[in-house]
């Protein structure tokens, strides 16, 4: 992350934040004949008052942003709860404030107005309170009145040639002449996501001279700043927070995301229609070139290169590691990456033999010798990297002397859940239950996945009845969808399937052009002014692809991406919004983090591929829980010992199930099978377990 420097002095505390939204009380708008009461919450008045004398906007706005972030990020059943005993949220507080109609309480509400979303409603509301606010006439400083002329001016990418991560850089144009920067650090280690932002009171030319210096004094790193537009500068971030949205347990920092508020504020204002770089999209066929090239190389000298040798082996994993991460560069091997691969990825996300393990070492200090060559990467990071896996190798060597310490053993011993003799303990699996509020025999990784198998498919009857019979060619079915859209339907339709022949051959193409048609007829039966819209057909047609292929796994698959899929109907942009709205339509509740596991719910929408590789997980399932997850008497295909009334089956993995090394090095495989890289298949105890699958979180 760059350096703060000035500004640190404006990342206040979240939680202080949260308390004032809680404080404040919770009224409807008042009578017009009604006298406005005050806010009853001396601390908030306070703050809002020496934000208001400050010499910088900054810190009003955020005060404002962390309000958002403590009531907007805050989920259902947290401590965001107030004296009525009904949950805090955003409306309610901006209600309070407007009944206030105090001076503060008026100008925080011109900032606040400003963070709200980027629809027609937001922009009623906002306008609504500027006449609220106007009436009043407080004495406000310029720049609170004029909030609505803020705007992001320029942006910039701060990047380092072997980089974790990189800086996404905007510079405000405030209605003073105070500068206003603003830096979004999005990691490419964790999955491409927002991992830091703040704010600062220094300009960006200031910025960027600072960098460059240290570019000149440090040009081992490679660092670089580049102009990038506010289209792209978006799509960058929007993808981060996508991703970051998702995680499980969102990282955060001093500053982030207490700075939420006003980066939706900023991202409302800058252009749509921006691009991201694709991630290269790898298999092991891809792969295997670079297994040879490394294995080929002066730094190979002394490794067994043949075509069954364990460094080979090695390589594949190490090699399938780094090119999930970032843009997918399999030789992007920063110091950072290189002791990822060893504490993390060996110890916790794979399933391997004591042999295999011991072997990464060198052949990682062997890849990141080539990678660096290849990159021409300065000496000094090639120095760091392997002082890195020299410094972590004793720390290593001993957790994979015990089996307790690496693999699903190591996962289930963190998590405290093995007795002294290495199987799974009841009793721990009980009391994390309660600590998480499940009942006991509610755990099961079997039903976990299972549950997670019949999500995909429509329900567990369907998932008993499923078959790989290949999608019949048919043509658009438009029956029960109004008439005057039919004619653009077709055209939507036509326009896609010549795309597809001239990018996928048959059989695949047949049976794509069938998914993408009823998906299309399907949401054009549950919303039909979907295609009453202005728009033009190519669009939408790209969207509908993009659907059909995620739901398929065929852009992995196939190696394509979702540039080439557009380019094929003719579409250089973005059809993410199209694609968001067609998903509305189909029941998807978040679509803005659909691709990250993308599913419909419908066995028709999927290609005899897809059904096939479910058909193999689910006998996977079967072998692993000696084959008694079914009864064929039972008409949702679930055994009578679980109906969904919590009852274990007896071959099911329920918290008395005893996890041999042998046992659990069986059910990593298992798991690994829905997980991408970076291990996200284990069921997460919300009673599904997620099939991330490498380079899933593309957009359209």
């Amino acid at each position: 992350m760059t350096n703060r420097k000035r500004g640190d002095r404006h990342a206040r505390s979240q939680a202080e934040a949260r308390r004032r939204a809680h404080a404040a009380p919770q009224r409807q708008h008042p009578a017009r004949e009604e006298r406005p009461e005050a806010i009853e919450d001396p601390g908030l008045i306070e703050a809002i008052d020496g934000a208001l004398e400050a010499e910088h906007p900054l810190d009003l706005i955020l005060l404002a942003s962390q309000l958002v972030a403590a009531l907007d990020l805050t989920d259902e059943g947290d401590d965001a709860v107030g004296s009525d005993g009904e949950r805090v949220t955003l409306a309610r507080l901006m209600g309070t404030f407007r009944a206030a109609g105090m001076r503060q309480s008026d100008a925080l509400l011109l900032v606040l107005a400003q963070m709200l979303g980027d629809d027609a409603a937001a922009d009623a509301e906002r306008a609504e309170i500027r006449r609220e606010v106007a009436a009043r006439r407080h004495a406000l400083p310029g720049w609170v009145l004029r909030a609505d002329r803020i705007q992001p001016r320029r942006a910039i990418l701060m990047t380092a040639l072997l980089d974790d991560g990189l800086n996404v850089v905007i510079d405000v144009d405030l209605p003073t002449r105070r500068p206003l920067t603003f830096f979004v650090y999005i990691d490419a280690n964790m999955g491409t996501i927002v991992k830091d932002a703040f704010a600062t009171d220094r300009s960006l030319e200031d910025v960027e001279a600072f960098h460059l210096e240290q570019a000149l004094e440090r040009p081992e790193t490679g660092m670089e700043v580049v102009d990038v537009s506010l289209a792209d500068a978006r799509a960058r971030i929007e993808q981060g927070l996508a991703n970051w949205h998702a995680l499980q347990r969102p990282v955060e920092s001093d500053s982030w995301p207490a700075v939420y508020g006003l980066l939706r504020w900023l991202l409302r204002l800058m252009p749509e229609g921006g691009t991201v770089p694709e991630r290269v999209p790898h298999s092991p066929e891809t792969l295997e070139p670079y297994v040879d090239d490394v294995l080929a190389s002066p730094f190979a000298v002394g490794l067994d290169a043949g075509p069954d040798a364990l460094p080979r082996a090695v390589l594949r994993s190490l090699l399938s590691f780094s090119s999930s991460l970032g843009e997918g560069d399999p030789l992007r091997w920063s110091n950072v990456t290189a002791e990822t691969a060893l504490m993390d990825w060996c110890l916790r996300r794979i399933s391997a033999e004591p042999k295999f393990l011991a072997a990464v070492p060198e052949v990682l200090r062997v890849l990141v010798r080539y990678a660096h060559a290849e990159r021409d990467a300065p000496k000094g990071a090639t120095t760091e990297a392997l002082a890195g896996i020299a410094r972590f190798e004793p720390e290593y060597r001993a957790a994979i002397a015990d089996p307790t310490r690496h693999g699903l053993m190591g996962m289930l011993a963190e998590a405290g859940l093995l007795d002294s003799d290495g199987v799974l303990d009841a009793e721990a699996v009980h009391r994390l239950n309660a600590k998480n509020g499940f009942d006991s025999g509610d755990w099961s990784a079997g039903g976990d996945i299972l549950d997670s198998l019949a999500e995909e498919v429509g329900g567990h009857g369907a998932l008993a009845r499923l078959d790989a019979v290949p999608l019949p060619p048919e043509e658009l079915v438009l029956d029960g969808v109004p008439e005057d859209v039919h004619e653009r339907l077709r055209s939507v339709d036509a326009i896609a399937t010549r795309g597809l022949r001239a990018l996928i051959e048959e059989p695949e193409c047949t049976e794509l052009v069938t998914s993408a048609r009823r998906i299309l007829a399907r949401a054009a039966l549950a919303d039909p002014t979907l295609f009453r819209r202005r728009g033009r057909d190519e669009t939408w047609a790209a969207a509908v692809l993009w659907i059909a292929a995620k739901v398929n796994d065929v852009l992995s698959a196939r190696r394509l991406t979702s540039t080439e899929l557009h380019e094929a109907v003719g579409v250089k942009g973005s059809s993410s919004q199209r694609a968001a709205a067609l998903l509305e339509a189909l029941g998807v509740d978040v679509a803005s983090t659909w691709s990250l596991d993308p599913i419909l719910g419908d066995a028709a929408f999927l290609m005899s591929a897809r059904r096939a590789e479910i058909i193999d997980q689910l006998e996977a399932l079967e072998r692993l829980t000696d084959g008694d997850l079914w009864d064929d008497d039972d008409e949702d295909g679930l055994s009578e010992e679980d109906d969904g009334d919590g009852e274990l089956d007896d071959g099911e993995l329920g918290p008395d199930a005893e996890l041999t090394p042998e046992s659990a090095a069986e059910l990593a495989a298992f798991l690994s099978r829905f997980a991408g890289p970076s291990g996200a298949g284990v069921p997460d105890g919300s009673g599904r377990a997620r099939r991330r699958r490498p380079g899933s979180g593309d957009q359209p």
